[in-house]
């Protein structure tokens, strides 16, 4: 057997070289992986003013201490902006893209009792890096602003928009999955604890909220969408397998129950046997009045007619005048009916015990009428509840109007 001398030196060399190559390459990558940005979504819980009634959410980007970070938040307005009433009741708003300091945003709301959650999103440090250059590019001045709209460009949907764009498509399959609630019913729970705003929103809320939505279109609330990343996978690539976009979940700032708001229920408050309740209890106060004081009667009546007018009017205005699109067309108008002003002199001409001419039983008539027909509208709009209180108020008043114009007036003098 012939003996090359060097043969072995010269292998030892290439599995040397070879080493040399896998360990280069090894640091290589954990080099990348430790200089990526470590991201994580925020969640916070509800507060107690009224447009923190639907929580918040924002993107952390952490230094690398671990320790601190720069968040993204995409729900920065300010009443000073100009014509900011104007644009709000226009539906116009301005949001932008605001910055700051992990330390000092955990400290707000510590303050306010309201809970903060952290989800350390499970990135490639490709993606986490192309995440931080477009949250860095869309923070500058002349990128942050933003059309804000509540259901379709909110702080939430900014950020399912950015996850999903960096992931390359990882949250498409909530575009397929059904929503548990429509709109209306988001709104109705999260706005729960406060009563009047709660009643006011599902006033102005038109067939558009009750449409059925997906889980994609359901996640304009800060809560659903971090319920839905624990969900969502990240595909496969050449260096990570297929996992879940939500490494790790922990608490930052717990609740504070002294002073952070009444948690919302799970599911929207019926409303069915309180506006039926609430409607016997009006007829039951228009009949007394009718029959035992006139002043009473006409003071009850006016404002009947004057809230459903008032009403009606306002959802007329949003569909004619304003970007408010969720308050489009509502079918509630044939409850609270624009045309009910034009039914006060007939209630007057019934108080001072006149008669009423055709004119005005027909506009009194009216009211209940259209009421009626607008028992067909729950087929395109979850508005039955406005209709059990309507309906009977409505008829109450008609009826009771034409009692009245039969009754002698009070001060009757007998002629000379």
């Amino acid at each position: 057997m012939s003996h090359r001398p060097g043969a072995g030196w010269l292998g030892a060399c290439i599995a040397l070289g070879l080493l040399l190559a896998v360990g280069s390459t090894a640091v290589r990558a954990q080099d990348s992986e430790a200089s990526a940005p470590r991201i994580s979504l925020l969640t916070f819980g509800p507060g107690e003013i009224y447009w923190q009634r639907f929580g918040h959410n924002a993107l952390l980007v952490r230094d690398r201490s671990g320790r601190g970070g720069t968040v993204y938040n995409y729900g920065y307005f300010d009443f000073a902006q100009e014509n900011f009433f104007q644009n709000f009741i226009f539906g116009r708003m301005q949001y932008r893209l605001a910055t700051g300091r992990l330390d000092q945003t955990l400290s707000q709301y510590h303050y306010e009792g309201r809970e903060v959650r952290e989800q350390r999103l499970d990135l490639s440090p490709a993606q986490a890096r192309a995440l931080e250059a477009f949250l860095r590019w869309n923070a500058r001045p002349e990128n942050a602003d933003y059309r804000y709209d509540y259901f379709l460009e909110a702080c939430s949907t900014r950020i399912r928009d950015a996850l999903d764009r960096i992931t390359g498509g990882a949250l498409q399959p909530l575009q397929q999955t059904p929503a548990r609630l429509t709109l209306r019913e988001q709104v109705l729970r999260l706005t729960a604890p406060d009563p009047l705003l709660m009643l006011g929103l599902d006033l102005i809320l038109g067939p558009a909220a009750d449409a059925p939505r997906t889980l994609w279109e359901e996640s304009f609330v800060p809560e659903v969408l971090e319920q839905a990343l624990r969900g969502v996978q990240l595909p496969a690539s050449e260096a990570l397998e297929s996992r879940s976009i939500v490494k790790s979940e922990h608490t930052l700032v717990a609740r504070d129950p002294r002073r952070g708001a009444v948690l919302p229920p799970e599911d929207p408050p019926p409303l069915a046997s309180a506006f039926l309740g609430a409607g016997l209890l009006w007829v039951a106060l228009l009949l007394l009045a009718q029959r035992y004081s006139r002043v009473a009667w006409a003071g009850l009546a006016g404002l009947q007619l004057l809230i459903a007018g008032a009403a009606g009017l306002i959802m007329v205005f949003i569909t004619a005048a304003t970007a408010h699109w969720a308050g489009w067309y509502n079918l509630s108008a044939a409850f609270y009916n624009p045309l009910a002003w034009l039914a006060l002199p007939a209630v007057w001409a019934a108080a001072r015990g006149r008669v009423l001419h055709r004119g005005h039983c027909a506009l009194l008539w009216m009211l209940p009428a259209l009421a009626a027909v607008g028992l067909f509208a729950p087929l395109w709009q979850d508005n039955l509840h406005h209709a059990l209180f309507w309906l009977p108020a409505h008829l109450a008043l008609a009826w009771s109007a034409l009692r009245m114009a039969r009754q002698h007036p009070p001060h009757a003098t007998a002629a000379a």
